[in-house]
């Protein structure tokens, strides 16, 4: 079996339809669209490493295949439908849950969507999650997506030369999962392999403290 283009988790309680309503935009009789049934159960594991409720992958075979050799026309129907997605996952609440009784153990400082996520694999196999800041504006979003849209899909066309590959070279730990954040200031994205994140969240809830 082909591996798939696009891959969605959603959580397994969705209804067919809302699923439908999700996909129909997206759909191409050769794109390879997987659906993912998600259990909704605790994991054991930092907030912003686990993926979104509603979380989009985009392979190696998106860029490499789907779009380099049959669906060109296809590359802007994905960007307007991961847009679209991301702002519609702003109305649904998530809450985290603790291994205790304890609300000190939720990091208040944490303010990336926990229902939206998005995933990348550059060319040469790094993992890019996105996360998006609550705190910014639906504008600042979808600005947002279509820089990182560009920046992957030059990514694919112009490796090892091109701007996204020279920001992920600077990671230590860059070949293990990359996470890339907003920056609110500059409204531009900032990529940290996982021990950088770390080090930035801390830094955020000392300031909050």
């Amino acid at each position: 079996m082909d591996k798939p283009h696009i891959i969605l988790n959603i959580p397994e309680g969705f209804p067919e339809i809302a699923i439908e309503k999700i996909t129909e935009d997206i759909t191409d009789e050769k794109l390879l669209l997987k659906v993912n049934k998600v259990p909704t159960q605790p994991l054991a594991s930092i907030e912003w490493a686990i993926p979104g409720l509603i979380a989009i992958f985009i392979a190696q075979s998106y860029f490499g295949g789907f779009l380099s050799e049959l669906g060109k026309d296809h590359y802007d129907v994905l960007k307007k439908w991961i847009k679209e997605n991301a702002i519609r996952s702003r109305t649904i609440k998530v809450k985290t849950l603790t291994a205790s009784r304890s609300v000190e153990k939720i990091d208040k400082s944490n303010t990336q969507s926990k229902a939206f996520s998005l995933h990348f694999n550059t060319v040469d196999g790094k993992n890019i999650k996105l996360l998006f800041d609550l705190t910014l504006e639906d504008e600042v979003w979808e600005n947002s997506i279509e820089k990182f849209m560009d920046l992957i899909r030059e990514n694919y066309t112009n490796f090892p030369n091109d701007i996204l590959s020279s920001k992920l070279n600077d990671l230590e730990n860059g070949k293990s999962n990359i996470y890339g954040i907003i920056n609110p200031d500059t409204k531009e994205w900032e990529f940290f392999d996982i021990i950088k994140m770390a080090r930035r969240q801390y830094e955020i809830r000392k300031k909050d403290r």
